[in-house]
């Protein structure tokens, strides 16, 4: 899919990204990719800790967190703290990782973007293919829900 054609965007008129990380150099470079997506109105905040991501989820209430995996030593751990966390629990992430060698944690996140790729076309298109991912969730699970209550209706 066109990242440009995305249902996402025809749904949001911004895109609220919390980026997270502690090396100045690469969130001002993962910012910038995102500050040159003509296409796409991106809105981002930065956090460069733990508990500067959970202060300004709770601000800014971001469509999707992109976490730099030089935030932490325990980068796996901080992963499951994040989706378990109910603040951020319902955030789509983005991976941005020095190699491969997280793979194995993505089960905690939609997309994994090895820095050595990131452009403004890699970084955007998986923002917006999370987005797609949990809206698509989200849809699914309203439709169980309404199904399950007119099942639940003919019963009676």
């Amino acid at each position: 899919m066109d990242f440009i054609s995305s249902p996402v965007i025809s749904k949001r008129k911004k895109i609220s990204v919390l980026i997270a990380g502690n090396n100045p150099v690469d969130l001002s470079n993962i910012y910038e990719h995102l500050y040159n997506v003509r296409q796409i109105d991106f809105n981002a905040e930065v956090a460069f800790d733990l508990h500067d991501l959970f202060k300004k989820a709770d601000l800014v209430h971001p469509d999707c967190i992109v976490i730099d995996d030089n935030i932490s030593e325990e980068f796996g751990a901080l992963l499951v703290r994040i989706k378990r966390n109910h603040r951020t629990k319902n955030i789509p992430l983005v991976l941005i990782t020095n190699d491969d060698k997280f793979k194995i944690e993505k089960g905690e996140a939609k997309e994994l973007i090895e820095k050595s790729s990131l452009s403004k076309e890699t970084l955007s298109q998986a923002i917006l293919g999370s987005l797609n991912l949990h809206d698509f969730k989200d849809q699914l699970l309203k439709r169980m829900e309404n199904r399950k209550k007119v099942l639940a209706g003919m019963r009676h």
